[in-house]
């Protein structure tokens, strides 16, 4: 006799199953912790306006215990379905890594953004750009509404976006957009400078790093300066350390030595 994969497999009773258990282990974990269960036989997967504000609270608490037993027991697909629902009732990022003990990123990473959070992501960065001014001695100039390169984050303490002008090449201008929990401080630096680049790989959750290339001559070759500048709140104001070009400055940040 030959087994294998087939249409005929029971998989959808089995993932039923599956998701029956989970509920059940999940009350049994809440009513232990004297945790409030959903009421009157409500469940998650219904539209969330559906409940009062106090009964989405209850919901996404029993989201993000479902989320964090399917984590612990190995449940892919349950943990990302339990997350979908979560973040439905109001849950964060951040509250879903405290569920399973690691940081929001690793969450964000594993199992990604949402296809609406980075749509509205977007428009939130599409928004900051419609601010701009056009760069100096380029008053023709429209900005593209696209980041080049972004780390939006609403839960971020700081998060930035990269975006550059229709029609530009490398040596165009920039700018790099700056947000505090999703909302929009301003641009890093008063002047729009070409060969900006924004460092996301050094940039923290609560820093912002920026590269700043003086091009040599000709421009593809060696830069004839490099300046690299952190952005970050101390003691609750935005301050950047590191260095400007001569003759950049930042209204929206102090220096911070």
């Amino acid at each position: 006799m030959e087994l294998g994969f087939e249409d005929r497999m029971p998989l959808g009773d089995l993932m039923q199953g599956v998701s029956e258990e989970l509920d059940r282990q999940v009350e049994a974990w809440l009513r232990s912790k004297n945790v409030e269960l959903p009421s009157g036989g409500a469940k998650y997967g219904q539209a969330p306006w559906h409940f009062t504000p106090a009964g989405r609270v209850v919901l996404k608490n029993y989201c993000l215990a479902r989320f964090a037993l399917a984590v612990a027991g190995k449940l892919d697909y349950h943990a990302g379905e339990s997350l979908n629902w979560a973040r439905e009732y109001g849950a964060t990022y951040t509250e879903l890594g405290q569920a399973i003990g690691l940081p929001r990123q690793t969450v964000q990473r594993k199992w990604g953004i949402r296809l609406v959070e980075r749509e509205a992501a977007l428009n939130a960065i599409a928004a900051a750009v419609a601010t701009l001014d056009p760069p100096a001695g380029l008053p023709d100039v429209v900005w593209l509404p696209t980041p080049m390169e972004d780390n939006y984050d609403p839960e971020a303490e700081l998060s930035a976006a990269l975006v550059s002008i229709e029609g530009g090449t490398g040596g165009s201008p920039n700018q790099v957009l700056l947000f505090r929990k999703g909302e929009y401080i301003g641009p890093a630096t008063d002047q729009a400078l070409g060969y900006t680049r924004f460092l996301q790989a050094m940039s923290k959750d609560k820093m912002v790093a920026i590269e700043f290339k003086i091009p040599g001559s000709p421009a593809v070759g060696p830069p004839k300066a490099l300046y690299t500048a952190r952005f970050g709140y101390r003691n609750g104001e935005l301050v950047w350390f590191g260095e400007l070009p001569p003759n950049v400055t930042s209204s929206i940040a102090k220096r911070g030595y």
